[in-house]
């Protein structure tokens, strides 16, 4: 299961508005109709929300290309 997308302009607003009005999680989720951990992690740092991306994230190979190459070749 992915991650939700970005939230939209009117979704930005509902929530920074909901923020300083106090609202929990909870309210803002069912409002808006997205997880509570979407919106947490929208909340902890709207402007940059979306741009954290590492290029080299995951595990790293073993078989360089032209190994695997070879490999598919013996097959």
């Amino acid at each position: 299961m992915g991650r939700a997308g970005h939230p939209t302009l009117a979704e930005q607003s509902k929530l920074d508005v909901m923020r300083q009005m106090g609202s929990s999680l909870h309210e803002m989720s069912r409002l808006v109709k997205k997880t509570r951990s979407f919106i947490g992690r929208y909340l902890s740092d709207p402007v940059n929300y979306g741009q954290k991306h590492k290029e080299n994230s995951g595990r790293k190979r073993k078989a360089s290309s032209r190994n695997e190459i070879n490999v598919i070749r013996l097959r």
